[in-house]
């Protein structure tokens, strides 16, 4: 009787093994990979976006991701998502095949303002993918905006309408009243033979010789070229706006056509456009808008 007793004993020891070992074996592994986002600074002054974070609009900001496989399979896709209002935009989309991932990737905010989802997915060749997502709110951080609508210059024969404008008056002068205050003067406007309907810098070596103002100081050396936003996105323009700095040394354009626009910055470093209305059919003129910081 003990020996029966003492046997039963040892298979319920060895059911409770059994059952504990292949409760172990049955325990799902996970194979989901592992992804996240890096922290802290990328360079002096600039930081990663590794959470929700309220930006600028019409700006950019940098996301540091590392990733690894648990599945023994490649990582192959990393799709990033911008989830703005209605509109659903994929951003990003690379194919690969590496066991572990690590890149920095510089991403746009929103033109409009509120909240955007940004959602990066990753995926291994089983198809086992991780997700996560953080809201970038986008804020309006811009300029004041000062106006001056339906300007006509005349190149330097023009006797109704003067060739030199002033940012800081608002106002158009002739040559002679420019040259007593050629220190306010940022731009000017003549019609060349070979550089046609022209707005350029005082400073200019065309304007100079043109006009023969030579003998002025300062010639302000205003830096002007073609912008890259069109004639819409000018008009678009409300009262506040982030101007872009100019990006050259250009201080003239030539060959000036109707919806052209301009982008300047004076030597007291303020930044605007000049867009291109029309050419008044008598004589040599221009009309123009400005719009500019405060």
């Amino acid at each position: 009787m003990k020996k029966l007793s003492y046997l039963l004993g040892l298979l319920l020891v060895a059911g409770l093994i059994f059952t504990s070992c292949s409760d172990e074996e049955d325990d799902p592994i996970d194979e989901t990979p592992t992804m996240n986002f890096k922290g802290g600074e990328f360079s002096p002054g600039v930081d990663y976006v590794d959470g929700d974070i309220a930006l600028p609009a019409n700006t950019t900001f940098i996301v540091g991701i590392t990733a690894q496989s648990n599945s023994g399979k490649d990582l192959i896709n990393l799709e990033v998502t911008s989830k703005f209002e209605n509109d659903n935009t994929v951003i990003y989309d690379s194919t690969f095949s590496e066991n572990s991932f690590d890149a920095n990737l510089v991403f746009p905010t929103s033109a409009g303002l509120g909240d955007e989802v940004w959602i990066f997915t990753i995926e291994d060749k089983d198809g086992n993918k991780k997700q996560l997502s953080f809201i970038v709110t986008t804020e309006f951080v811009g300029d004041s905006v000062k106006v001056n609508l339906n300007i006509t210059m005349g190149s330097y024969n023009d006797l109704d309408f003067g060739s030199f404008y002033a940012t800081s008056t608002d106002m158009v002068y002739f040559k002679d009243d420019a040259a007593a205050n050629p220190d306010i003067i940022d731009f000017a406007f003549f019609k060349g033979n070979t550089t046609q309907n022209t707005i350029a810098a005082p400073a200019a070596q065309n304007v100079i010789t043109v006009f023969n103002i030579s003998s002025w100081f300062p010639l302000n050396n205003t830096e002007i070229e073609l912008a890259n936003i069109s004639s819409a996105e000018f008009d678009a323009i409300g009262d506040t706006y982030t101007f872009p700095n100019v990006p050259g040394a250009v201080n003239e354009v030539n060959g000036l056509e109707v919806d052209d626009v301009l982008m300047f910055e004076t030597v007291d470093g303020k930044t605007g456009f000049i867009k291109v209305n029309s050419f008044p059919a008598k004589g040599d003129k221009i009309n123009i808008d400005l719009k500019m910081q405060k």
